[in-house]
């Protein structure tokens, strides 16, 4: 088998469209570590959020979550990328003087949330172990910053727009879209990202990047699909993860990953 680690993302391409693993991907990931290939997950998700599902296939550790800003290592300690203090600043106070939706996630695991004005009366809908609600969300910035994201079309496009030129270099933006249309913007520091976080895990390892297949749906899946030796996109992946990738699996609720790791397991 030329492959040693396969690296998955959860959303979009791991679970079903009930956010589920389904018993035939399940079934498929004991398979291939039963053959020695060995599955780690790569999500966008929180670590504390990420677990129960890593747990379910046996990839507890190491783990790439919060686009590659807060990783498992191997031996279990935590593997974090904090921003600059002034970009989580300018970023805050662009939400409060617009309106904007905007959240900041530290390195506890805190979630300080702006609502959009326009959406004061959405309920969130997300597990996440706390979270702040806030009016003014440059009064409450935490010390040690892992993540800013937005999850409203308007808010997540006028941050973009605002800052895309002007923090290049200093963080990455990584989009979802649903039918070419905006819908969350994660932005994490510019050493972070699901790329890098595998690269130094699999340093850990001995694992060379030739020796990686990386599965997923969105541009938070879009580097480490670049640097694997193998990227590898759902069918119903965005438009330019399926471009950049190798291979094109199913779409996610096909289970794409246990046609992906059939293929592999034959050579």
């Amino acid at each position: 088998m030329r492959y040693r680690l396969l690296a998955l993302d959860l959303d979009g391409t791991l679970f079903d469209r009930r956010k589920a693993i389904s018993p035939c991907n399940l079934a498929a990931i004991r398979s291939a570590q039963q053959a020695g290939l060995r599955v780690l997950v790569a999500t966008a998700r929180l670590p504390h959020t990420a677990r129960p599902f890593a747990a379910q296939i046996g990839a507890a550790k190491p783990m790439v979550a919060c686009v590659g800003a807060w990783n498992i290592m191997p031996d279990g300690s935590d593997d974090q990328t904090l921003f600059e203090p002034e970009v989580v600043r300018r970023f805050s106070h662009f939400a409060d003087a617009e309106g904007l939706n905007l959240s900041i996630t530290d390195a506890e695991a805190r979630v300080i949330l702006r609502w959009a004005d326009t959406e004061r009366s959405r309920r969130l809908d997300v597990d996440l172990p706390a979270v702040e609600f806030v009016t003014r969300i440059q009064d409450h910035i935490p010390p040690r910053v892992v993540r800013l994201f937005s999850g409203e079309t308007r808010s997540a496009q006028r941050l973009l727009d605002r800052f895309g030129e002007e923090m290049r270099g200093r963080v990455r933006f990584y989009r979802t879209a649903t039918d070419g249309v905006l819908q969350e913007l994660h932005v994490v520091p510019a050493q972070a990202g699901k790329d890098t976080a595998l690269e130094r895990i699999c340093q850990r390892l001995g694992i060379a990047a030739g020796e990686v297949a990386a599965m997923g749906d969105s541009e938070t899946d879009l580097d480490m699909i670049r640097w694997a030796g193998l990227g590898i996109a759902v069918a119903d992946a965005m438009p330019e993860v399926r471009a950049a990738a190798d291979l094109v699996a199913p779409a996610s609720h096909e289970d794409a990953v246990a046609w992906t790791i059939n293929r592999l397991l034959r050579g």
